[in-house]
Order: structure tokens, then sequence, then C-alpha cells
């Protein structure tokens, strides 16, 4: 004992000035990551009772250190040699306690102790820096003027290679900013979207003035809106036949479990004689404490003013908590509230003494859905058939409405009841970001692809559906509450949000498209369908960065989706007929994620070298009949995203042969260029990519569909007239780039 008191005195006195200097700038580095934890840590309660949570943990976080440290030195002092024992300590205190906490945000093992080990190493620099900025020059020693040199270097350098490895190197910077080659920039300028439509971008307001409200259940104690505040007091519903894992703690922070979930929800009404259109917004999965249905009201305002009665309804208590996980079922909650939600607002719309009373016109009902509310809207929209057909009678709710849009905001598409749900004769719009990197790969391309149009003797109705892809999106900025960071600690720290959309303007995109889609399928205003099927038509009005717009609807024609066989030459036509020349590759294939997962959905593989190779379209001669001068020839492309090092531009030829053997050919590029790969480079530091669980976070790039239309009659050589009815085949022939790998879906005739 007294041989363990000897050693003990050792740690009265502090190590030297330069290592306590670095003692301090390592605990500050880690004391701003409690902090940063302590952030990510909502109670719901407003800000004071968050500021407190912040310091809890901030002073736990620095115990915790400080207890592990004073070990560690308890351990040190035995060495036969003096060493610097608080910062040695401090360090092995760092590496023991946050790796761990590092290993929550997908980082493994060996990545988050790199990270840590950065960390620290940042910390000790950045403090032995300060500890002699702050000295006189004439009391530093040379051989620590040396030490504190070495150290403004390797700052110096490690704050470079974040920002110019993360930010401004050429593989991080979007394809709009890259000078891709000063050519294919002329064709996009000299061939913009057809010149004869001009459209102007519905994200302003429009004539109405808008009334806003909310409904709820009249006694919620963290949110006077939907408590005494609230203008409509609605009924609470039952979820415990298929909720089981509620928590006690979730019902002690909201005051109510399963058996009496509140129907809540934030309306904006148009002031004027309805009825009106009816779209309800539906958030996705967020901190629970940190509510998210206040986050759409840009939304809400502007579809209110076109004449649509919105409402962002209230899931928050459906979401995750960092102190009462998440409930189970919670995809089929999320849709089944919606379905209640529609309900009640149903019977308050029958209600003759009801401010909604004959407001809502039920057959023009459509959904807005966010994250895993993309996904519950679409499951919304055939709810009891859905899990009937998977024997979940627990779940149905005897209550069904025919949803005519859904608009899905980077939505998931999770597999429940070991299923995907797949619509028929509904309006389908999807947008996606680039840089989302929660819902990293494009979910709702998948489900865009299981909307499928069906001739119906009952339902003569027009439908359509479009998808657009942004590059410079992420996940949270839909959404005004959940802000740039798609991931929490640490990899916070680290995501390249330099490359991001501001989020006004990226919020400005999904006014843009949401307006349009529901003005052309609820209010049938057609005249914004040219926005869907080339994004150029409204370009100007548009964020500066690279779109991808995929565009069907039920009045088209397809000739070939690669659905029907496994036969590369029949076509999904009657009587149409496909087959190449010269190709390299010719192959049907199940396309992939960037993640690797399956996008269930085949599509034509086509890759040439030496320009050479043709791949060609049989149009039969009855088909053919049925075209008129404003017909399109219409096809999917993608490039291939497996070399994501390749960025030239690629080309080449349409031609078209008409049943006398007259041919016409120009090259893709006359009409629009095939868009860049989009790559996505989500980190700062690609040191760290590898150690990302799955390869999340790592460069890659989505094989994204463009959809290209091409107007038949703008084929000709000046020569004798020729009739669009007359052509038989239609060939892509790749003779304008040298070599080159493209994926083809969904070739079409426009018919109108």
């Amino acid at each position: 004992m007294k041989r363990l008191k000897q050693r003990l005195r050792r740690l009265r006195y502090p190590d030297s000035k330069l290592f306590m200097a670095a003692f301090a700038g390592l605990h500050t580095v880690f004391m701003l990551i409690w902090i940063e934890t302590g952030l990510t840590m909502f109670t719901g309660l407003g800000q004071l009772a968050d500021w407190i949570i912040i310091i809890a943990v901030a002073a736990a976080g620095n115990l915790l250190v400080g207890a592990v440290m004073f070990a560690a030195c308890c351990l040190l002092v035995w060495l036969p040699w003096r060493v610097p024992y608080y910062l040695l300590g401090s360090l092995a205190a760092v590496l023991a306690i946050f790796p761990r906490l590092f290993t929550f945000a997908n980082m493994d093992w060996p990545g988050a102790f790199l990270l840590t080990g950065l960390l620290a190493l940042f910390g000790m620099l950045a403090g032995v820096l300060l500890s002699v900025l702050i000295r006189p020059v004439k009391q530093l020693a040379p051989r620590v003027l040396v030490v504190a040199f070495c150290a403004t270097v390797l700052l110096l350098t490690s704050a470079g290679y974040v920002y110019y490895g993360g930010l401004q190197m050429d593989r991080a910077l979007p394809a709009m900013s890259q000078q891709i080659d000063e050519a294919d920039s002329a064709v996009a300028a000299n061939h913009p979207a057809d010149g004869s439509v001009d459209l102007t971008a519905p994200y302003t307001r429009g004539p109405y003035a808008v009334e806003a409200l909310t409904y709820g259940s009249g006694t919620d104690r963290l949110r006077s809106e939907y408590g005494k505040q609230a203008q409509w007091v609605s009924r609470t519903v039952d979820a415990s036949a298929f909720i089981k894992d509620w928590r006690a703690l979730r019902t002690l922070y909201w005051g109510f479990d399963e058996s009496r979930l509140p129907l809540n929800g934030r309306v904006w009404m148009p002031v004027g004689d309805g009825p009106f259109p009816l779209v309800m917004i539906v958030h996705g999965n967020h901190n629970m404490e940190d509510f998210s249905d206040d986050g759409y009201a840009y939304l809400g305002e502007l579809l209110a003013s076109r004449g649509f009665i919105t409402i962002s309804i209230d899931e928050n208590y459906a979401n995750y908590s960092m102190v009462s996980g998440i409930p189970d079922d919670d995809y089929a909650l999320r849709a089944w509230l919606i379905i209640h939600h529609l309900k009640q607002l149903d019977d308050w719309s029958n209600d003759s003494e009801h401010r909604l009373f004959h407001q809502i016109d039920w057959e023009q009902l459509a959904l807005i859905g966010h994250s895993r509310g993309g996904q519950a809207a679409v499951l919304a929209a055939r709810f009891d058939d859905y899990f009937s057909q998977a024997g979940r009678t627990d779940v149905l709710t005897g209550i069904q409405y025919r949803i005519k849009t859904i608009i899905a905001l980077a939505p998931t598409d999770k597999k429940l009841e070991n299923t995907y749900p797949e619509l028929e004769n509904v309006n389908y719009l999807v947008i996606q970001g680039a840089y989302d990197s929660d819902v990293s790969t494009f979910d709702g391309d998948r489900q865009y692809d299981r909307i499928s149009f069906v001739g119906k003797p009952e339902d003569d109705e027009f439908y359509m559906k479009a998808s657009l892809y942004v590059e410079q999106a992420n996940h949270g900025q839909f959404n005004t509450s959940w802000g740039k960071h798609d991931i929490k600690l640490p990899l916070r720290l680290l995501m390249n949000t330099q490359v991001l959309l501001p989020a006004t303007e990226q919020r400005l995109i999904a006014k843009a498209y949401i307006a349009g889609f529901l003005e052309a399928t609820l209010h049938e205003q057609r005249e914004y369908i040219p926005m869907f099927k080339d994004w150029r038509v409204i370009a100007d009005q548009l964020p500066a960065t690279q779109y991808l717009s995929r565009y069907d609807d039920s009045e088209m024609l397809r000739l070939a989706d690669y659905e029907e066989d496994d036969n590369r030459e029949t076509a999904t036509i009657r009587r149409g007929w496909l087959q190449a020349d010269g190709l390299s590759e010719w192959e049907e294939e199940d396309k992939r994620s960037r993640g690797n997962g399956s996008r269930q959905n085949r599509a034509l593989k086509l890759s040439w070298e030496e320009r050479k190779g043709r791949y060609t379209v049989e149009i039969p001669k009855t088909i053919a009949a049925s075209l008129s001068e404003p017909s399109a020839f219409a096809f999917s492309l993608a490039r291939d995203a497996g070399d994501t090092t390749n960025r030239s531009p690629l080309d080449f030829s349409l031609r078209l042969t008409t049943q006398d053997g007259k041919v016409y050919s120009s090259p893709l590029s006359e009409f629009k260029p095939v868009q860049p790969l989009l790559i996505s480079n989500y980190l700062n530091i690609s040191l760290l990519e590898p150690f990302i669980r799955n390869g999340k976070l790592s460069l890659s790039a989505e094989t994204v569909y463009q959809d290209f239309f091409i107007p038949l009659a703008a084929f000709h050589d000046g020569g004798s007239p020729w009739h669009v009815q007359d052509i038989r085949k239609i060939e892509f022939v790749f003779d304008q780039t040298e070599s080159g790998v493209i994926w083809l879906d969904d070739i079409r005739l426009d018919l109108r």
C-alpha cells in the first residue's frame, strides 16, 4: 500500500506545458462530441429542456472520460519511467469509450477506432498550436517552435484534405459544375426542350386565400395546437390489435398508449366555395421528440392557395426514440392511421354543422408521403386488400377510400408480409435526391415500375406516373424541421453538405413538381404534362443542377418493357420483334441498385465497341397505322453505374426505316443529350468510406433512367414528304461514340 501511495504521488505533478496543451485540445474536441450527441437527443418539451439534456449529456460524458482517464493513469504510474500520464490516460479513455459510440452510426470497429484516433490527433495538434500562439516567442524553446511548426503543417494539411478532398476534388463536384465536354455542353444549350411549350412552373401562390387551423384530441399536453387550441376535436383510435411493442416510457412521454392514439392534423383550407380536392401529407421516421408534422407548411400554404384542402397529419408517436425505441409494425401503423384520418374527415364532411361540410371532393384524393410516409401512402391506397392477402386480419380497418394520386418524396420500399405492393390505375410521382444518405438507393423507382395502367370497362380515366431524380438534393431538406444532415453523430461531422442545394431551392423543386402533378391529375390541367416529360421545359425556372426525369401514361403504347419472358427477341407488343447486330453485349438482366440490391426490374443492357452495333425495334403495320404527326418515339435510357470513373459524353444515332425502304437518321443529341452519370460523394474524407457498413456512403452512382421523347415528324432529309404511318422499324445505331454501355427500358409510342 505504501508503494502504491508513492506511485500515485506522481499524479500530483502535471505533465509539461506542451503535453497539457495537447491534453486540453483533446478534451475540448471530445467535449464537443458529447455536446453533438446531446444535440441529437430532443425532449419535445422546449428549448430549455433540450439544453438541460445537452448539458447533462456533456457533463456525464466528461465524468465518464475522467473516470476512465484516472483509472488509466493509476496503471501508468507503475511504468519504470516518467510519461505524460494525463495525456496518455486521456488517449486511453477516449479510445475505450468513443469507438463504441461511433459504431451506432453504421461504422465498423476499425473505422470507429480510426476516426477516434484522427479526432484525438486533431485536438492535440490544435491544443499545442494554440498554446504556442498565446505565449511570447521569446519564452519558447527552439524545440517547442519546431513542434508548433509541425503541428501547424499537419493541421493545415488535414484541413485542406477534408475541404479539397471532400468538397472540391473533381469526383465530389456535381455534374452540372464539371466541364464534362465543351461540345456536350453546346449540344445541351443548342437543343433545349420543345420550344413550342411555354409553361410557368406552378410554385407560385394561386388565387385562393388560405385559412390555417388544426384538429386533435384536445388533450395533447406537449403541443397546444392539438390540445386546448385545436379548432376541431377528433376521436382516438385503438391499434392494440396489432401493435404489441409499445413501451411504458413511450406512454409516459405522450400520455397515451397504443389503444388511444390521437388523430392530429394541421389543415390549410382554400377560402371559397367547395368542394375541393383533398391532399394529405404524412411525414416519415425521425426522432420522435423532434416533431416532423410542421415541416410541410410550405406545401400546405401553396397547395391550399391553388384550391386543394391540404392536411399534414401527426404520426410522431410512431417514430423512433433513443429512449423508447420504435413500435413494432410501424409501417402498417402509418398507413392504418392515414385511413382513420380519412374516416374522421369523411364524418366531418357529412356533418352539417362542421366547417368541412360538403367541402371535400371525395373523388379527388391525393396522398403525399416522405420517407416511410411515402411507402405508407402506397400501402394506404389498397390497405385492406394488401393485408388481407397476407392473412393479417388484425390490421384490417374495414374502410377503403379510392386514392387517385400518390406523391412520394425519397420513399422507402421495404418488403412487408413477404411481398411488395403493386398498384393499378393510380397517378404516381416520386422525387429522389442523389445525395440522400438516409434512403441512399432510389427505392421509389421500384414502386414506379410497379404502377401499371390497366384498361377496364368501368375505368376510362387518364392516369400518369413520373419520377424526378435531383443531383444535389438530400433526404431531410424536403422537411423544414429535418435539415441538411441525413445521418447523425459521428458521420454528420464528415458529410459532404457543401455540395447540397440550399434548402429553399430543394423545396422550390418539390413545390413546382408536386403542385404541377396535382394540377394535372386532380384539376385535370394537362398543360403541365410537358414538364414531367422533359424537365428542360421549365429549366430556366429551376435551381441550376442536374435532373433526370421519367414519364408514362395510360394513353401510351408499350412496345417493349422486357418483363414478358426471357427471349431477347420478343417484344411486349403483339407481333413486335427485337433484333441486335454487332454488339459486344445484348442481354436482358435484372437491374441493380448502388447497394447491389434488386431494382425489381428487368431491362436491356447494351454495350458496343469501335462505333459498331445496332439494336432494332420492328413496328407492326397495324400499330404504325395508329400514328399521327404529333406522335413520338419514347424510351428510358440510363448510363451504367458500374464504372464511376467514366464521365465522357455518350451519343448514338436513331434511324427510322419506312415500308418503302427510305431511311432517316439523326444523332440522339440533336434532340436531347444523354445525361452524365450522377456520382454521389457523401463523405468529406474518403479514407473512411471502406469502414462504413454495407458500403452505404461509398462514392457511387445509381443507374437512373432518363426518358427521351423523339417526335417522329422531326426525322426528314429535306427530300420528298413521308408519313409517320409508313414507319416499319426504329434502330439504335451506335456510330457516334467509340464505345459505351447503356440500359434501355420501356420503349413506347406516344400516340398524341
